[in-house]
Formats: C-alpha cells, sequence, structure tokens
C-alpha cells in the first residue's frame, strides 16, 4: 500500500472551489472602481478619463493575476524574493529614465503593483482582511474625493453628522456589504472544504457524487443584514470624529458658508473647487523619488533578501535545537513530547507522510510500511504513549525518551541522500 499523499487539486477543481470568493472580490474591486472612475470624471476633469480607466484596468489585471498565482499554489516565498527583485529593477528603470518615461505606464504600473498582492491574499485562508485595501481604494477613495469636493470640511465644527452627504453614505453602504459578502463567501468555501475533506487522507472525497453538501441556509441572512445596518451605522457615525476637526489651511469670516478666494494667479477661485485631484504628474513624481531612493538603497535590501532566503533553515534549525534540547525549562511530559515530535519530522523528511491526526500506532505503521521501525523508535513511541496517555513518567523517561530519539532520528535519516538532507531544511514544518 502506497503512502497517502498531501491533497493537491487540479487547477480545474481549484477554480471550483474557489470561484466563489473569485467572482465576489472581482465584483467588489469592479464596482469599487467604476465608482471611483465615475467620481474622478465628474469632479475633475473629463479628459483624464484615459488615464484613470487604463490605471482601474490594471489595478484589475493585477487582482486576477494574483488570484491566478494563488490559484497554482505557488510557494509565498519565491513571489516575495521575485516582487522585490522586479520592484527594484522596475524603480531603477523608472529612475534612468527620469521625466521621458511615459505617464501611461507609470501610472498603470502603480496600480498593478499594489492590486496584484490584496489579489493574491483574498484566496489565502490567512490574512485575506489584508486584501480589503485594494477594494477600498476605490470606494473610500470615491467618499473622499466628493466630500472634499463639496467642501463638507466647512460643515465639520457645526456637526460632524452633517459631513455627509448620500452619495458617499450609499458607497460607504455598499462597500461594508461586498466586505461582507466576501467574508462570508470564504468562511462559506473553507466549510465545503471541511465538510468534503474531512477525516484522514485515505478517506478525503475524490468526487461530489460521493457527498451531499447541505445547502446553505437562507436564515443566516437575516442576522447578517442586522450586523451590516449596525456596522454601516457605527462606521457612518464615527468616522467623522475621526477626521480633521481643527483648524483649516486658510482664514475664513463666514464659518460655513462657501466663499471665493484669490487663485495662485490672480483669479477667483471656488473653495469647492479644492481637494485632492487626479494628478498624473505627482504620481510620477512620486514613482520618480521611489526610484531614486531605491536606487541609493538597494544594497540594504540585499541582506534583507537573504534572511528571507535563510529564513526557513533558521527557523528549522531554532525549533529542532529547542526540541531536543529547550530553551528554557520544561517539565518532563513537555521534553518527552518534544522529542516524540521531533521524530515525527526526522520521519517527515525521510519521506514519510504523516498526517496531524495520526496517533502513535497509525506513524508506527506507516513507518513499518516505508522503512522497518527501528527498535529505538519502538522504544520512544512507548515512552511517549505512556507519558501522552497513561499521565505516568517513570523514573529516567527523560533521558530514555532523548537517547531513543536521537537515535530513532539517525536510523530514520541514514538512507537519505545528501540532496534529500539539503531539501528538507526548506521543507516547512507542520
Amino acid at each position: 500500500m502506497s503512502r497517502p499523499q498531501a491533497w493537491r487539486p487540479p487547477f480545474a477543481e481549484a477554480w471550483k472551489l474557489a470561484l466563489r470568493p473569485i467572482i465576489v472580490y472581482l465584483v467588489f474591486n469592479v464596482t469599487g472602481f467604476a465608482a471611483f472612475l465615475i467620481t474622478i470624471v465628474v469632479y475633475d476633469n473629463a479628459s483624464e478619463l484615459g488615464t484613470v480607466f487604463a490605471a482601474c484596468a490594471a489595478g484589475l489585471v493585477g487582482v486576477f493575476a494574483g488570484q491566478l498565482v494563488a490559484l497554482l499554489r505557488i510557494r509565498l516565498w519565491p513571489i516575495l524574493m521575485g516582487g522585490t527583485l522586479c520592484a527594484v529593477l522596475g524603480a531603477m528603470l523608472i529612475s534612468s529614465a527620469g521625466s521621458s518615461f511615459p505617464e501611461a505606464i507609470a501610472i498603470p504600473m502603480f496600480f498593478f503593483v499594489m492590486a496584484f498582492p490584496c489579489g493574491l491574499l483574498s484566496l489565502q485562508h490567512r490574512f485575506e482582511t489584508m486584501s480589503l485595501f485594494w477594494p477600498s481604494v476605490g470606494w473610500i477613495g470615491s467618499v473622499m474625493v466628493i466630500l472634499n469636493r463639496e467642501d463638507r470640511a466647512a460643515r465639520w465644527d457645526e456637526n460632524k453628522l452633517t459631513a455627509w452627504l448620500p452619495l458617499p453614505l450609499f458607497f460607504l453602504f455598499c462597500f461594508l456589504a461586498l466586505m461582507l459578502l466576501f467574508l462570508m463567501s470564504k468562511q462559506t468555501q473553507r466549510v465545503r472544504l471541511w465538510e468534503a475533506l474531512s477525516g484522514a487522507l485515505e478517506r478525503r472525497v475524490e468526487t461530489r457524487k460521493e457527498v451531499a453538501l447541505p445547502k446553505p441556509k437562507t436564515s443566516n441572512l437575516l442576522p447578517m443584514v442586522a450586523i451590516l445596518v449596525a456596522l454601516f451605522a457605527f462606521t457612518a457615525v464615527l468616522a467623522p470624529f475621526l477626521w480633521r476637526t481643527g483648524k483649516g489651511d486658510r482664514e475664513s469670516d463666514n464659518k460655513g458658508a462657501h466663499s471665493k478666494e484669490r487663485g495662485r494667479h490672480g483669479e477667483d477661485e471656488d473653495p469647492r473647487g479644492k481637494g485632492p485631484k487626479f494628478d498624473e504628474q505627482a504620481i510620477l513624481q512620486m514613482l520618480k523619488d521611489m526610484a531614486e531612493s531605491a536606487k541609493h538603497n538597494a544594497h540594504y535590501l540585499l541582506p534583507l533578501l537573504l534572511l528571507l532566503a535563510l529564513y526557513r533553515p533558521m527557523k528549522r534549525a531554532f525549533v529542532v535545537t529547542h526540541l531536543k534540547t529547550p530553551v528554557f525549562p520544561q517539565s518532563p511530559s513537555e521534553r518527552i513530547e518534544n522529542l516524540w515530535e521531533y521524530v515525527r519530522i526526522v520521519a517527515e523528511d525521510a519521506g514519510i507522510s504523516p498526517s496531524n491526526s495520526d496517533s502513535v500506532e497509525e506513524l508506527l505503521d506507516r513507518v513499518r510500511k516505508e522503512h522497518g521501525v527501528p527498535p529505538s523508535m519502538a522504544e520512544a513511541a512507548t515512552i511517549y504513549a505512556r507519558s501522552r496517555y497513561g499521565y505516568a513518567i517513570w523514573p529516567g523517561d527523560g533521558a530514555a525518551m532523548r537517547r531513543a530519539a536521537l537515535k530513532a532520528a539517525e536510523s530514520l535519516s541514514q538512507p537519505m541522500t545528501p540532496s534529500q538532507k539539503l531539501r528538507a531544511w526548506w521543507r516547512p514544518l507542520r
């Protein structure tokens, strides 16, 4: 009987399992940046439509590319190393090109770089809340542009809640609703994976016909609507108090009223015309400054890249050392448990695929089918089982467990080739 392998679904099956979060997150971004695009066109200059559209489209491409990389199950640390190198090379390219670098490429490239990691994190099972940053740029950016262009800051000192307008409130509600919908889709995906793949590796479901997945209950909709309304009310009331409410950048005798003031070139300006604009020159200048800084400080990134490449070996060395010889004082039962975990790590290095739910007998059975159980490993298993399940530690069990564990690790690693031992240093620990 061959040992069970880790579950690695084909791309089509992975696409089906992640289809709901993919669709929800893409809709989250498309609608957010559609609102952002319309807001920029209405409140700024329609001549910038091409640049804004290209930048938003590049961001959506970055989101989809990040999700595609997540579906391909590529390790995160090569992505980080490759992304860092590409960022440094791109910064040097922009810096060397200077003012001749085309804005039509610089701004979409900036949006792509910011959106790609968010798309990648949107399909991860950890840190998916960090992926909310990019859709918030579209939705919350639209809110801030409208409030700034409508000069709602003049009303903050009168009443904080009067700073809101119906359209920004609608955008805020849509952002919170889609955010909760995305988090619900992620949780639904986790439940479906657990229902179809729970238990030992041998019992994992091969086809959908072998298991009847329960349909989501519609009764959960009412609590989610209540949570959405409460979250919307809390955010709408609290947000104005987090904005700047102190003295503004200019003096005005008419509190809360619109007034005319002289512009930089002598013409009258409406203060409602002030506020952040989509300034491609400013973004390009920022990219140039970042490129120049990266060009002069790139050598400082080399130790960080080396640290990233050596993170797993260093972590393994620390963990294995602590399991064999505790860094801080531990009880005898904890030392015995750590030494058995060290034996499991070496067994996995040797090609055994233990599951986290395996009992001691199941692990010994896996080792017996592959290499044969060394006597020292059987002795270590007896001491561990007696300590873990019998709650009895005999005199000298700590020292005997250490001797047996070290001999068992040596016996298990003896058939390994040098290349296998080298790859084991970069293997992720469970």
